[in-house]
């Protein structure tokens, strides 16, 4: 019997920093992105390079509000 072939799509965010001071700033920013990730294949938008246009506008957003 022939296998089947299976694909998985993922997408992940992460953010971090060797500064302690820094590191609540860090994790805000990979909860904005995750959540762009999020909103992104809720509204059925699955382009990589979409995803990642709305991730980096997502950092953004958080580094402009600091």
């Amino acid at each position: 019997m022939a296998k089947k072939t299976k694909f998985v799509e993922a997408v992940g965010a992460s953010s971090g920093s060797l500064k302690q001071e820094r590191k609540p700033l860090a994790k805000k920013i990979e909860e904005a992105m995750s959540n762009a990730i999020a909103v992104s294949y809720q509204t059925g938008v699955t382009d990589s390079k979409e995803i990642k246009a709305r991730m980096m506008a997502a950092r953004e957003k958080v580094l402009e509000g600091n």
